[in-house]
């Protein structure tokens, strides 16, 4: 079973400031903003805790409780800040600040609470893991979009009160921002080699129901996705001169591609003479001793030895596919965790 990340595909980024004042009025201002903007603030490792989490490739339900201790922690921020007073008569510094926690906790709340509802049936499709993960994306567009509307409302408020802000994007910062490009980047790449994942499943599955009609069919279309996806690899660029993901991707798809064109393209072959083993044993079951000529014994001799040879190579075939699966799937996985962990840094 192939392992697929969970992920983040866009992270409003923490924001952490040093706040530096000389006149009074500057002094208690500063004094209000730090306070204000405390409890958005110390949120930041249960966020990246979090976030390490999911981007490390857990499944999201599998770190349930970190997001529910997460998401309550931000609504008592809310409430807790929307309780302080306001600054010379106004609120908007405080609202701005509220309602960008609001906006974080509906996105961590109930976005994913439909984002876990998709990921259990996100790698039953295609279309469900593209559904997913643009979810996922969205979810995180809106916590950014967020984020930037508070920084905006505290850099105003800094400038009208004459307060120095220093934006200090510590290294929590640094990585959160490196974990969303990179896995922006590894989901473009994935889906390509999803797609093709996911047909390669339905024709195993047509051959495991002897559905010779579905069999050809899906392989007409695994051919068909793999020639594209390894078309639209050739034209991806490298992740910051990296491009060991994009490689990977492409023996991944390579494999598919000769599986169709050769296992199989031949499998269809192989119950044919299956079937017609089968139409002549029950022929012969309901013949009598006398009714079996030499001619159609032999007839059925040949039927036999051609259906033995066939269902010799299709177990052979079929067994040294496996094997390759097993080995591609395997240097797939360990080159997306290096992926991700050497540019997640």
């Amino acid at each position: 079973m192939i392992k697929y990340l969970k992920i983040l595909a866009t992270i409003g980024a923490i924001y952490s400031t040093t706040i530096t004042a000389t006149a009074q009025e500057s002094d208690n201002a500063a004094d209000y903003m730090s306070e204000v903007t405390r409890k958005a603030f110390e949120l930041d490792d249960e966020t990246w805790s979090y976030l390490k989490a999911v981007t490390r490739g857990k499944r999201a339900s599998k770190v349930e409780d970190k997001r529910s201790v997460l998401v309550k922690a931000i609504k008592t921020a809310e409430l807790s800040t929307a309780r302080s007073k306001d600054y010379k008569g106004s609120s908007q510094f405080r609202d701005a600040i509220v309602n960008y926690l609001s906006l974080r906790y509906t996105v961590l709340k109930e976005d994913y609470d439909e984002i876990l509802d998709m990921e259990e049936i996100a790698e039953q499709s295609y279309d469900g893991m593209e559904a997913y993960l643009l979810a996922k994306e969205k979810a995180g567009v809106k916590l950014d979009s967020a984020f930037q509307i508070m920084s905006k409302a505290q850099k105003n408020f800094a400038k009208q009160y004459d307060i120095t802000l220093t934006d200090s994007r510590d290294k929590m910062t640094v990585q959160i921002r490196s974990a969303a490009e990179t896995l922006n980047y590894y989901n473009d790449v994935y889906l390509i080699f999803f797609k093709s994942y996911k047909q390669e499943a339905y024709v195993l599955d047509a051959i495991e129901r002897s559905d010779v009609g579905a069999i050809e069919q899906n392989n007409n279309t695994l051919k068909s996705f793999s020639e594209k996806g390894l078309t639209e690899l050739k034209s991806m660029k490298s992740y910051k001169g990296d491009a060991t993901l994009v490689a990977e991707a492409k023996k991944m798809i390579a494999f598919y591609q000769l599986e169709s064109e050769n296992e199989f393209s031949s499998i269809s072959d192989f119950f044919l003479k299956k079937d017609k083993f089968e139409k002549m044993n029950k022929k012969m079951e309901d013949l009598s001793k006398k009714e079996r000529t030499q001619d159609i014994i032999s007839k059925f001799n040949t039927v036999v030895n051609e259906y033995n040879l066939a269902s010799e190579s299709f177990n052979s075939a079929n067994q040294d596919a496996y094997n390759k699966r097993v080995k591609a799937l395997n240097a797939w996985n360990k080159k997306v965790d290096y992926f991700i962990s050497n540019h997640s840094k």
